[in-house]
C-alpha cells in the first residue's frame, strides 16, 4: 500500500492569516491510495500550474482515514466516504491482522456519513475488490503520510496549527502512536 499527495494552495492561501484559513475551512490538491496495482484518486503527471486548485480534499481526506485507523484498533469494519464523489465508497474490513480492502459504489448516500461502521445497505461493486493489506503497513503508511500532510502545510503556512481539522488530524496522529 502506498498513500501520496499534492497539495495545491492558492497564492492567497500561502499568506493568509488564521482567520482566512479558518473562512477557506480545508485544503485541496490530488492524492493516491495506491492498493497493489488499483490506484484510488488520481495526481496529474504534467507540472500543475501554481494556482490550479486540486480535486480532493486532502484536510477532509487525512482526517477520514487517520480516524478510520483509531476505528480499526476496536472494530472489524469501517467504510469511508468520497465525499468528492456522490458514490464512491472505500470498505475496509479486518481479519486478525489483515485488511481486506474494496472500493464500493452506491447511490443511497443520503444521510450518510464520513465514515460509517456499517455495510451500505445497497451497493455494487467498484473496480476492485478485497485488496489484501497488513494492517500494520495501513496504520503505519496513513500515520507518516498524515504527518507529512501537517508538516507540509506548516512549512507552507504556520496558521494552519491554529485549526480544528488540522488539530484533529495530529491528536489522531497522536492517539494511533498507541495503537494495539
Amino acid at each position: 500500500m502506498e498513500i501520496k499527495f499534492l497539495i495545491t494552495l492558492t497564492s492567497d492561501e500561502l499568506e493568509a492569516g488564521f482567520l482566512e484559513l479558518e473562512e477557506i475551512g480545508s485544503v485541496v490538491g490530488y492524492i493516491e491510495l495506491i492498493f497493489g496495482e488499483f490506484v484510488y484518486g488520481f495526481i496529474p503527471e504534467v507540472p500543475i500550474p501554481p494556482n490550479m486548485q486540486g480535486l480532493f480534499n486532502l484536510s477532509i481526506w487525512f482526517e477520514q482515514l487517520t480516524e478510520a485507523c483509531l476505528i480499526l484498533n476496536n472494530s472489524n469494519y469501517v467504510i469511508i466516504n468520497d465525499i468528492n464523489s456522490y458514490n464512491s465508497w472505500i470498505e475496509i474490513k479486518k481479519e486478525a491482522d489483515k485488511l481486506y480492502i474494496s472500493d464500493l459504489k452506491s447511490t443511497n448516500k443520503t444521510n450518510k456519513g464520513m465514515l460509517e461502521l456499517l455495510p451500505l445497505e445497497s451497493y455494487r461493486e467498484g473496480k476492485w475488490r478485497n485488496e489484501i493489506v497488513d494492517i500494520t503497513d495501513f496504520v503505519g503508511k496513513v500515520k507518516n503520510s498524515a504527518e507529512k500532510f501537517t508538516e507540509e502545510l506548516l512549512r507552507l503556512n504556520k496558521y494552519y496549527n491554529n485549526l480544528r481539522w488540522f488539530q484533529r488530524i495530529q491528536e489522531n496522529i497522536k492517539q494511533i502512536n498507541n495503537y494495539k
